[in-house]
């Protein structure tokens, strides 16, 4: 773990029953391959530094998933995180959740080597195209 400082417990409590952002079925980030409910999966969750809410910012199946961060956002702290992916029920809507949260690496802006990103210049770069 690149840092002690953020609480593996309290992430992993944030994160269980944690609604996932998109639509039934998830899809792996990396491959686009379905991901549905019973199936493990990783997540990279972070939050502004200061803040308490964690927001989802990627999902991957677990042929792509990444098993440490080689990069922090500017700002903030960032986790990977393996969890099972389970549905929820409230009748009639579903939806997917987050079950059996395990962090496995953590990073922050602060954290010595680490590489910041700036968010601002990487929407930038995506909504001209990549250029």
């Amino acid at each position: 773990m690149h840092s002690d400082r953020l609480d593996r417990a309290a992430i992993e409590q944030a994160i269980c029953g944690r609604e996932l952002p998109n639509d039934q079925p998830e899809h792996c980030r990396r491959c686009g391959g379905e991901l549905w409910e019973g199936q493990p999966a990783t997540l990279r969750v972070t939050r502004t530094t200061g803040e308490t809410r964690w927001e989802i910012v990627g999902i991957w199946c677990p042929v792509c998933a990444p098993h440490e961060l080689e990069s922090s956002t500017l700002g903030a702290e960032d986790t990977l995180v393996e969890i099972e992916i389970a549905a929820g029920q409230l009748h009639p809507e579903t939806w997917l959740q987050a079950v059996r949260p395990d962090v496995i690496d953590t990073a922050s802006a602060h954290d010595e080597g680490g590489t910041d990103i700036d968010v601002g210049a990487v929407l930038m770069e995506v909504a001209d195209g990549g250029e």
